[in-house]
């Protein structure tokens, strides 16, 4: 909550209403100001004379000569009273302008509504002197980009009048921190998923390797029995020639004896 001190009343800004659960601060232009109405000056009084009554010309000329000073009194005080007016005109419309601004770049991340401090005019009217608007400036729980997005917002929202009050600067020098808190949570996330990739690379690739090995292993092992299937195919044909050598020797011999 803001306070002015000065000659006139202190003026109090209202501070925003916080939701529970929520950070919030309020974006505010600068310091109510108030303007000071100068007080209107007084018609002369005519002073009252005991001397005796002068010819009525003459107490006519007289008496436009005392009323003279106060009618440019009374114009002097309207100007000045016009010119306050108008700082007033100018301090409402400079004041509603930067309320809409933060308003209109906070987007839902605004906690209230613009709020207002007013000053009653010499035309009795009511101008506003000084405002704000609450915007929530808490984290996304567990999701840093979002964050991040959420800082960029509020950063952009403190600086969006033409004028950013001390307030202001001070709510986006906290979103400046909050979106690089959020950015150093994001690169320690990329860093993990990487990790987590790698290894998993790593293991898909050890079985593959595992698959091929056993294949290898299941193909030698194939060959080996046809080698030795070949072989005893070999060894039974060779042993069935020499039997076969053998009885056409026996026969042979028969005949001879017969």
């Amino acid at each position: 909550m803001l306070s002015i001190a000065s000659s006139l009343p202190t003026v109090h800004l209202p501070t925003a209403v916080q939701p529970a659960g929520r950070d919030a601060v309020s974006l505010e232009t600068q310091a109510a100001r108030p303007v000071i109405i100068p007080a209107q000056g007084k018609p002369a009084e005519v002073a009252s004379t005991s001397t005796p009554q002068k010819p009525s010309q003459e107490a006519f000329q007289e008496a436009s000569q005392d009323r003279q000073p106060s009618k440019q009194q009374a114009q002097q005080d309207d100007a000045q009273v016009q010119q306050v007016i108008n700082q007033l005109k100018a301090r409402d419309s400079e004041v509603k302008a930067h309320e809409m601004a933060h308003l209109a770049a906070a987007g839902g991340f605004a906690t209230s509504g613009a709020s207002f401090v007013y000053q009653t005019g010499p035309d009795g009217k009511r101008y506003a002197i000084g405002g704000e608007v609450g915007i929530d400036t808490s984290a996304v729980p567990g999701d840093p980009q979002a964050t991040l997005q959420k800082a960029m917002i509020i950063q952009r929202a403190a600086l969006a009048p033409a004028e950013p009050s001390s307030q202001d600067l001070k709510v986006a020098g906290l979103a400046m921190q909050m979106a690089a808190q959020a950015r150093i949570e994001i690169a320690q996330q990329n860093r993990e998923s990487a990790q987590t990739g790698q290894t998993t690379a790593t293991e898909n690739s050890a079985e593959q390797n595992g698959v091929q090995t056993q294949g290898a292993l299941d193909g030698i092992d194939d060959g080996s029995d046809r080698s030795r299937s070949i072989a005893v195919n070999a060894d039974s044909e060779n042993a069935l020639g020499v039997l076969q050598a053998a009885r056409s020797q026996f026969d042979l011999r028969l005949n001879l004896q017969g």
